[in-house]
């Protein structure tokens, strides 16, 4: 009996103090995770194992346990991170990010996500601002997208994303030069790509004849050995290989050697694999951002490579940002959700306007619709809107 007084009462205190702390206070309205667990319960962790240890794991531990399943780390105190161009880092309900150098925006489906500086609510597609902190509230995970090379501080669950483009040049550092990139030379590379300045043909020679690889002082097979790697992703066949070993010898440069393999299918279908093309420029930051802003607003998911380099084909080809955002809004994605009114005109807020509806537009929008207005007609408002406009213009977007 004891005992089972001990348990009521130590629970009755932690659930208490986690009620308090989910109600915040007015100086900071939003209190994480990490530091309720590290000022608040850390002193009842111990008194709780040792109740129940013989029953159940802590439940703290649970949960940790169950996040690091789905890919999520914590970080139990402010840990720098520092992400490339296009790179994301996904924050988790009680999670804060500060950026202190860089640009980017933040991106989210529901929920809500506080300035804490300011102590104001931002809405999905807000750029963040450096030193600010930014926390999501419950039932939120947000997406912090970099625009530029991006460092920062994060207190709670999260999980980075490299961009394919990161993916790319990562691979290039592990197979040609055989270690891990360092954190500005990937930066440096990524810039690069993402910035047009560099195809993903040129970055690949860059590194195999950079002084660090002519140091190395390689075989020719070797050399080989890492072009059939890095460019055509796979060992080589032997038939192949003894040819190229045979053009060497004979006097071919290793230039003119790299030359044709970026030039063969494999490659073009390695940077396809990655959104990127071998031969031509990268389309522009912005034009990236539009369309990767459309998937996470309308589609609630980081695009995958085809179907990026797809989208940004069609833009480059001269398709206008207004095309592009309805081909995603009433895309078969989409209408599997079978989405509401209600939830429709809330996704056109988030993804033409770049904020949460108020609610006089709102029941405007919905009454239109109940009296008969189309789906189309509304969106075809929607991208006429001054915010559209603003928002394509941002991103240097024809509309």
């Amino acid at each position: 009996m004891k005992r089972t007084i001990s348990i009521i009462l130590v629970l009755t205190v932690l659930f208490s103090m986690v009620t308090v702390l989910a109600a915040g206070t007015q100086a900071d309205p939003l209190i994480t995770q990490s530091y309720a667990e590290g000022a608040y319960l850390a002193s009842f962790k111990d008194s709780i194992n040792s109740l129940f240890a013989p029953v159940i794991t802590s439940p703290l531990e649970r949960i940790a346990a169950l996040d690091e399943q789905v890919g999520f780390s914590f970080a139990p105190s402010p840990l720098k991170v520092a992400l490339a161009v296009q790179d994301s880092i996904t924050l988790k309900a009680g999670t804060s990010f500060t950026m202190t150098s860089g640009t980017a925006a933040l991106m989210y489906g529901v929920g809500t996500v506080l300035n804490v500086t300011t102590g104001s609510i931002v809405g999905s597609g807000t750029q963040l601002t450096r030193n600010h902190r930014y926390i999501c509230a419950e039932n939120t995970t947000a997406i912090v997208q970099a625009s530029s090379e991006l460092t920062g501080y994060v207190d709670g669950y999260y999980k980075t994303t490299q961009s394919q483009i990161t993916l790319f040049v990562e691979r290039l550092y592990n197979i040609v030069l055989r270690r891990p990139s360092d954190v500005s030379g990937l930066q440096n590379w990524v810039g690069h790509i993402v910035s047009g300045r560099m195809t993903a043909g040129q970055v690949a020679n860059s590194f195999f004849f950079s002084n660090e690889f002519i140091s190395y002082n390689v075989s020719n097979e070797d050399f080989l050995d890492r072009l059939y790697g890095a460019l055509m992703n796979r060992a080589p066949d032997p038939s192949g290989f003894d040819n190229w070993m045979r053009h060497l010898q004979a006097g071919m440069t290793r230039q003119n050697v790299f030359n044709l393999f970026v030039a063969s299918p494999e490659f073009t279908n390695l940077c396809r694999s990655y959104g990127l093309t071998p031969d031509s420029a990268t389309p522009p930051i912005g034009v990236r951002m539009f369309v990767t802003r459309l998937y996470a607003e309308a589609l609630n998911r980081q695009p995958d490579a085809s179907g990026l380099l797809n989208w940004l084909g069609h833009m480059q080809n001269g398709m206008p940002g207004t095309a592009v955002a309805r081909s995603f809004i009433f895309s078969v994605e989409v209408a599997n959700r079978n989405q509401t009114n209600d939830q429709f005109v809330e996704m056109l807020y988030r993804t033409l306007l770049g904020r949460d509806s108020e609610p006089a537009g709102k029941a405007n929008w919905l009454g239109h619709l109940q009296n008969g207005m189309t789906r189309e007609t509304v969106f075809n408002h929607f991208a006429a809107s001054p915010e559209f406009i603003g928002i394509c213009n941002a991103h240097n977007v024809r509309r």
